[in-house]
């Protein structure tokens, strides 16, 4: 298991540690060791790394990644990303060993099973939820893989234009209609339900009203 962290500054940038030779771009973090959380994880490498010393803010996106890939042959890897800041801005500029990058910028240098990480962090963020990925691809239900601009067009928007209702366009964002979209609750349809009768008590009979015979009915303008 390894944790990373995605640490901001109060202008929306991300700290992109510096690659050593030999060694990718990666997000701060490191290795979980035996008898660490992920938390734990991740405060020890920002502070080894970095000289980083502050608290680990809440889990954005979970990434499993299979073995043989990018990693391990004989075992897979589960990456936490947390959040981590803001930091104020004497304590970012005082950081030295990495470069604060906008997010573009950032998920440009990074390497392409890091990058998708970034993005859905950055998107779970935005939205208040989470993201779940395997092998940096965003899995149905996670509501955070979109960009957050067009995760919010399309929650607005519900249908994009020229697109049959319950089609989902082709491409990359094949399906994020219909999974990706908030559901907000039916205020009108709550108003339709019938409230269920009480039951009668045990022994208690219904009576039911007799029918009246419209044979003796009044006639109109009788006394």
């Amino acid at each position: 298991m390894a944790a990373t962290g995605i640490v901001l500054d109060t202008r929306g940038r991300v700290l992109v540690p510096t690659a050593s030779h030999g060694t990718d771009t990666d997000l701060p973090g490191g290795t979980v060791e035996d008898t660490e959380t992920p938390e734990q994880g991740l405060a020890r490498g920002l502070r080894e790394g970095l000289g980083l010393t502050v608290p680990v803010g809440r889990l954005l996106a979970v990434d499993s990644r299979p073995p043989g890939r990018h990693g391990p042959p004989d075992r897979s890897l589960i990456v936490h990303v947390h959040l981590v800041g803001p930091l104020p801005p004497q304590e970012a500029a005082a950081l030295t060993g990495a470069r604060w990058l906008r997010p573009e910028e950032a998920c440009a240098v990074l390497p392409a099973r890091v990058a998708p990480r970034l993005r859905a962090g950055l998107a779970a963020l935005h939205t208040g939820s989470f993201a779940h990925l395997v092998d940096g691809v965003p899995q149905p239900g996670s509501p955070a893989g979109l960009d957050p601009a067009r995760r919010a067009a399309l929650e607005h928007a519900g249908t994009r234009r020229g697109e049959p209702p319950g089609q989902p366009a082709e491409g990359p964002d094949r399906g994020e209609r219909g999974v990706h979209r908030r559901r907000r609750p039916d205020p009108a349809g709550a108003a339709r339900v019938r409230p269920h009768r009480p039951l009668e008590p045990a022994g208690r009979r219904h009576r039911q009203r007799p029918r009246r015979d419209p044979a003796r009915r009044r006639p109109a303008g009788g006394p």
